[in-house]
């Protein structure tokens, strides 16, 4: 079995994001909206903020203890009409807030997350979307690098593939599975409810999962070949775990991502790439 390491790729997403940041004639912002104290989000904005400045563009955080909704609107509105700010975020979850309606009061030319509902049917319906949400992107960069281990062009490599999607939120499941299809691939969309889980499992080429269930992926009945992509995370005070059982033994799978080291680096640096993208795109930013 082949750990993938995050780590490695994220520092080459994020060198070749501070080589595009030197062509920009001004300063990139990227805002982050937290509400709550999170474990897991508080670890991805610290995260978020060191590859930022490691690359060179601000990142103001706008945290809050509680909100209500039409003080979170009420904030992204603002930066909205900010010409200094390049991307904005809203760190899920968000207690007591509806997400769907934050998300989409991101302007879509600012959703650097890429969770705006016309960012995600853009996804769907363009074979050349705006954005790809973060860890979607992150997941595509793993199987990017699977593909060139084994000496295959990516779009040969993925063409054909059976995908198991664990996971239907609009972080993950639903633009991952938007994409792999336009990708031609064949997509299984499950989930934490989904029966059966085994013989999915028992079908697939890759498997990607993020139920955020501690060992919910533990079991021998992997493809050959397989690639597993662990996308759940989970933070308490001791540890950090995701939804694959620490140390698997499964000798039909060839790639697993670990957590963490695995989706999460490489996700903070894609976001990072998604802000000097917008930029790279916009006058403002451009000698």
């Amino acid at each position: 079995m082949t750990i993938i390491d995050g780590i490695k790729i994220a520092e080459k997403i994020l060198h070749s994001c501070k080589t595009r940041f030197i062509k920009l004639a001004s300063k990139p912002t990227l805002a982050i909206i937290m509400v709550g104290d999170n474990p897991a989000s508080l670890t991805y904005i610290k995260k978020k903020r060191e590859a930022g400045e490691y690359v060179g563009i601000n990142v103001d955080i706008h945290k809050f203890k509680t909100a209500t909704q039409v003080e979170i609107v009420d904030l992204i509105n603002e930066l909205n009409d900010d010409n200094t700010v390049t991307g904005i975020i809203v760190q899920l979850p968000i207690p007591g807030i509806d997400e769907y309606i934050v998300c989409n009061a991101i302007n879509p030319g600012k959703d650097v997350d890429g969770l705006n509902s016309s960012v995600l049917g853009d996804l769907w319906l363009s074979n050349t979307p705006k954005f790809i949400p973060a860890t979607v992107k992150a997941i595509e960069y793993v199987l990017m690098e699977i593909s060139e281990m084994k000496g295959i062009k990516y779009d040969k490599y993925i063409e054909g593939k059976n995908i198991l999607i664990i996971n239907r939120s609009q972080i993950i499941g639903k633009p991952l599975s938007a994409l792999m299809l336009s990708r031609n691939a064949t997509v299984i969309i499950a989930h934490s409810k989904t029966k059966n889980i085994d013989d999915l499992i028992s079908i697939s080429d890759i498997v990607v999962s993020g139920t955020g269930k501690e060992n919910f992926i533990n079991t021998q009945s992997f493809k050959d070949d397989s690639v597993l992509i662990d996308v759940g995370f989970n933070k308490t005070d001791k540890r950090i775990f995701g939804d694959v059982k620490k140390n698997i033994q499964c000798p039909a799978i060839a790639y697993l991502t670990p957590v963490p080291g695995g989706i999460g680096p490489i996700g903070v640096a894609c976001l990072i790439e998604n802000v000097i993208e917008v930029a790279s795109r916009n006058p403002l930013y451009l000698s």
